[in-house]
């Protein structure tokens, strides 16, 4: 995993945590609105978890050879993030916070996408490289070959000169 997408991802879940912890110590709420929030919590944390599975998952997927696999992975975690992202809004603080997780979500999916792009390209031109120096030598041990032939050749006999 590279540098930057391991600081999104710490980011994220930081920036998740602080927030969660922040809300629940920092807001006063009476008993009827701490049962109704702390059930709000609840599914927020039990769809963030099962986000956090599905991207697992497709990044387990995103790094196999298995085409469908990836493919089925893909589309179970968009159609996660679309039904999530289409949710009634109670405008509280969590849905605020959600809707920006399920966005990270998405632009982690594009991220993942693009680096394994750039990977099979880099791959490619990795490969392309090794056979251009293979052919590269043989040309050149082929051109020695002719030099060491022409020098253990006898010169050839002076010409006389035309009169």
């Amino acid at each position: 995993m590279s540098p930057f997408l391991k600081y999104i991802l710490v980011s994220l879940l930081f920036f998740g945590l602080l927030t969660a912890i922040s809300y629940r110590f920092l807001n006063p709420r009476s008993a009827g609105k701490a049962a109704l929030s702390s059930q709000t919590e609840v599914r927020f944390l039990t769809d963030v978890q099962l986000l956090d599975t599905l991207y697992r998952s497709f990044r387990i997927a995103i790094k196999g050879t298995d085409q469908s696999a990836l493919a089925q992975t893909k589309s179970n975690l968009q159609e996660q993030l679309e039904a999530l992202q289409k949710r009634p809004a109670e405008a509280t603080v969590l849905d605020t916070i959600f809707r920006r997780v399920v966005r990270n979500y998405k632009f982690l999916i594009l991220v993942n996408e693009e680096a394994v792009a750039n990977q099979k390209d880099i791959v490619a031109k990795k490969q392309a490289y090794k056979d251009q120096i293979e052919h590269l030598t043989q040309d050149n041990q082929f051109l020695k070959l002719q030099i060491v032939n022409k020098q253990s050749q006898p010169p050839p006999p002076p010409v006389a000169p035309i009169k």
